[in-house]
C-alpha cells in the first residue's frame, strides 16, 4: 500500500502543469503506471505464498501432534499407536480376517510352548540360548510382518502363506527334537536291524536329535537364503514322494490331489492289513495255505490294478459323484455344461473306466485267489522263483531295450539305418494307412504278458513265501512285517501295471546284488525289490547319463 500511494503521489506531482516539458512528463507518467501495475500484481503473490507457508507450518505442526492410529483392544476400548498408516503398514501386516488372526495367535503360542519345552531339556548352553531365542523371536515376528516380494520382483501381490511357513517349520523341528529325545531316553527302546543297520537305537536317535538341533540353529541363515519352500509346496512335494515311492502312485497336481492320493493309498493299505493279519497270525504248513490269505492276494492284485488306472486329481470323480447322487444341486450349471461338451466327455470316460475296472478287478481277484490257493508257490520253491526271475529279465530286456533300439534311426549309435523298418520307410510320401508290422504286434503282446501275467505271478510268489516265513518267524514284529509286505507288494504291483519300463533293471540288480554279492544282508526278495526300486527311482532323477555325457 505504501508503494502504491507513493507511486500515485509521484504521478500526481508529475501531472502538475508547473513541471517541465510536457513530452517528458508524459513518458514519466507511463513508466510510473507500469511500475505501479507490476507492484500491484507481485504484492498479492507474496502475500499468498506467505499465507500458504504459514498455514503449512501450522498444519504440519498440528498433524505431527495429532497423528496416531486407534488400536482396538476390546469393543469400545482402544489405545493410541503414534504411527501414521504407511509407517504402521511398513512395520506390521494388516490382517482383517478373524481366521487368520486366530491361526496366527495359535502359532505364536505353539512356538512359545515348544520353544520353552526344548529349552527346558537343557540342549542349549550359554550363547546358544540367545541364538535359540532369536530363532523363536524371528518365527513369531514373521507372523506380524511377513517377507514379501519387492516391487522389482516379477511376483507381485501379498502372499499370505509365507506368513505361516517359518513358524510351522519351527514347530515341526521342535516336535521332532522332543520326540527323538524321548525315544533316546527310553528305558527299553525297540531296536530293529535292517540291512545290517541298527535302527531306533538310543545312539541313533540321539545323533538324529543333535543334527536337528544344529539345523535349527542355522534356521535364520537358511531362511535368509530362501532355501525353505512355502509350507504348501513342501507338503505337496512330501505327500507326492510318499505316494510315489512307497505306494507306487503317480504325480499330483496340487495339495488337494496329494492328500487325496495318500489317503486313498492308506485306506487300501489299512483294509489289506486287516485281512492279512488274520491270515498270518497263526503258523502255516507247506501243504496248506489259508483261504483268507488267498483272498488277501486277490484283493491286493485287484486294488493295485484299480489304483494304477485312477487319476490323482479327484475333481472329475467328485463331479461325477455329484451328478449321480445330487442332481438337484447341479441344476443351475446344466446350461453351462451344455455349452461346453468337455465335462460330459470326461464324466463319460470316468464312467467307462469304472465299469471296465469293475469287471476286470472281479476276474483278476478270482484268478489270483485260485492261483494263491494252490500250493504251487511253496511246493516249487526255489526253482519257480529262478524261472520267474530269468523269464522276467529276458522279456523285459527284449521288450524295453532290444526292440526300441532296433527301431531307432541309428541303433546303438553305430548302425546307419534302423534294422526293424516299417513298410513305409522307403516311401517319400505315405498315402495309405500305415501297415502294422510283426515286431509292433510282438512288442504289444510282450508288454501285456509282462504287465498282467509275469510280474503279478512273480510278486504273488514273493508274497506267499514272505507270508509263510512271517507266520513262522517274526523279524520286526507281526504288524511291522505285515505292513512292509503290503506296502512293498502294492507299490511293485502298481508300478508293474502302469510303468513297467524299468522294472526289469530293478529286478536284475536285485537278484544279482542280493543273491550273489551281499546275500548275508538280504531281508527278503520282496523287500529287496522294493528298496532297489526306490533307490533307482531317485537315482534316475539325478540324470546321471546326462551328467556323464556332459
Amino acid at each position: 500500500e505504501m508503494q502504491v500511494s507513493s507511486s500515485s503521489t509521484t504521478t500526481s506531482e508529475s501531472q502538475d502543469p508547473s513541471s517541465g516539458d510536457p513530452a517528458v512528463s508524459a513518458l514519466q507518467q507511463q513508466l510510473l503506471l507500469m511500475v505501479a501495475r507490476r507492484t500491484q500484481s507481485e504484492t498479492p503473490r507474496h502475500v499468498s505464498q506467505d499465507l500458504e507457508a504459514s498455514s503449512c507450518s501450522s498444519t504440519q505442526g498440528k498433524f505431527n501432534r495429532e497423528q496416531f492410529y486407534k488400536f482396538i483392544v476390546f469393543p469400545g476400548k482402544w489405545i493410541k499407536v503414534w504411527y501414521d498408516r504407511l509407517t504402521l503398514l511398513a512395520l506390521l501386516d494388516r490382517t482383517e480376517d478373524i481366521k487368520e488372526n486366530v491361526l496366527a495367535i495359535l502359532l505364536i503360542v505353539l512356538v512359545s510352548l515348544l520353544g520353552f519345552l526344548t529349552l527346558s531339556q537343557g540342549f542349549c548352553k550359554d550363547m546358544w540360548v540367545l541364538l535359540f531365542c532369536l530363532v523363536m523371536a524371528s518365527c513369531q515376528y514373521s507372523l506380524l510382518k511377513s517377507v514379501q516380494p519387492d516391487p522389482a520382483s516379477p511376483i507381485h501381490g501379498h502372499n499370505q502363506i509365507i506368513t505361516y511357513s517359518r513358524p510351522i517349520y519351527f514347530c515341526v523341528l521342535c516336535g521332532l527334537i522332543l520326540l527323538l529325545d524321548t525315544g533316546a531316553k527310553a528305558r527299553h527302546p525297540p531296536s530293529y536291524v535292517v540291512y545290517g543297520l541298527k535302527l531306533f537305537s538310543p545312539v541313533f536317535l540321539q545323533s538324529a536329535r543333535d543334527y536337528l538341533i544344529v539345523f535349527l540353529y542355522c534356521f535364520p541363515a537358511i531362511s535368509l537364503l530362501g532355501l525353505f519352500p512355502q509350507i504348501n509346496t513342501f507338503c505337496t512335494y512330501l505327500l507326492e514322494q510318499i505316494d510315489m515311492l512307497f505306494f507306487g502312485g503317480s504325480a499330483v497336481s496340487g495339495i488337494t490331489s496329494a492328500f487325496y492320493s495318500v489317503a486313498r493309498s492308506f485306506l487300501a493299505a489299512a483294509l489289506l492289513h486287516a485281512v492279512c493279519f488274520s491270515a498270518v497270525k497263526e503258523p502255516w504248513s507247506m501243504q496248506h495255505i489259508p483261504a483268507l490269505f488267498s483272498a488277501f492276494c486277490g484283493l491286493l492284485v485287484a486294488l493295485s490294478y484299480h489304483l494304477s488306472r485312477q487319476s490323482s486329481d479327484p475333481s472329475v470323480l467328485m463331479s461325477f459323484i455329484q451328478c449321480r447322487l445330487f442332481p438337484k444341486f447341479l441344476h443351475q450349471n446344466l446350461e453351462e455344461s451344455a455349452a461346453d461338451p468337455l465335462p460330459k466327455k470326461m464324466k463319460d470316460s470316468v464312467m467307462d473306466v469304472l465299469k471296465w475296472d469293475l469287471i476286470v478287478c472281479a476276474v483278476v481277484a478270482v484268478l489270483s485267489f485260485a492261483v494263491s490257493a494252490s500250493t504251487v508257490f511253496l511246493s516249487l520253491r526255489p526253482f519257480l522263483s529262478i524261472v520267474l526271475f530269468a523269464l522276467a529279465g529276458a522279456v523285459g530286456f527284449v521288450t524295453h531295450y532290444v526292440l526300441p533300439q532296433l527301431r531307432k534311426h541309428h541303433p546303438w549309435m553305430w548302425i546307419s539305418h534302423p534294422i526293424l523298418k516299417n513298410k513305409e520307410y522307403h516311401q517319400r510320401e505315405v498315402r495309405d494307412v500305415a501297415h502294422l508290422m510283426w515286431f509292433e504286434r510282438l512288442y504289444v503282446w510282450l508288454q501285456c504278458f509282462e504287465k498282467y501275467i509275469l510280474y503279478p505271478a512273480l510278486i504273488l510268489n514273493a508274497l506267499t513265501i514272505d507270508a509263510f516265513l512271517i507266520s513262522n518267524h517274526r523279524r520286526l514284529g507281526t504288524h511291522w512285517d505285515i505292513f512292509l509286505m503290503i506296502i512293498a507288494g502294492m507299490k511293485l504291483l502298481r508300478t508293474s501295471f502302469c510303468n513297467p519300463v524299468y522294472q526289469f533293471i530293478n529286478l536284475s540288480f536285485t537278484v544279482i546284488f542280493f543273491h550273489f554279492d551281499y546275500k548275508d544282508i538280504s531281508e527278503s526278495f520282496l523287500l529287496d525289490f522294493f528298496m532297489v526300486s526306490i533307490l533307482f527311482n531317485k537315482a534316475s532323477e539325478l540324470a546321471i547319463f546326462f551328467i556323464l555325457t556332459f
